[in-house]
């Protein structure tokens, strides 16, 4: 328990590093360093590790809710083995399915109909109304 109190207190120490001081922006042009612009929203960079955490914890209930909505595709079937209950009959069929696969910034969905396809748009539009981001839909940006 010490281990992981230790280790949170080093996590927000870290944060407060990077987020809780002032600190500026440094950009490169044709390899030269320009004037510094000074980070005053003490915003989350892109590509930072926090960012990462921050939008894994945002897009995560958009994952689940997806989960659910979603048929997906069936790639292992299999009957349960055991004895036939008198009242609640076989056991069920084991199944898994694909719905949805999330990688980092990245989001696949498997649609098996229009009203999936509006269903997702649905939840996206949902998601980006209320947090304030704006996921690209477009494969190739």
């Amino acid at each position: 328990m010490e281990g992981a109190e230790s280790q949170g207190v080093l996590t927000n120490l870290h944060l407060h590093d990077v987020y809780g001081s002032p600190n500026q922006v440094i950009t490169k042009i044709n390899n030269q360093e320009q004037q510094k612009i000074q980070n005053l929203r003490n915003s989350t960079k892109q590509g930072c590790r926090g960012s990462t955490c921050l939008f894994t914890f945002g897009i995560d209930p958009v994952l689940n809710k997806l989960d659910k909505n979603l048929s997906g595709l069936s790639y292992h079937r299999m009957a349960s083995a055991g004895p036939k209950h008198p009242i609640l009959g076989p056991p069920p069929v084991i199944e898994s399915r694909l719905k949805v696969v999330g990688f980092v910034d990245d989001l696949k969905c498997i649609l098996r109909s229009h009203d999936e396809f509006k269903t997702l748009d649905h939840i996206i539009s949902f998601f980006e109304k209320s947090s304030g981001s704006k996921l690209h839909r477009d494969p190739q940006t």
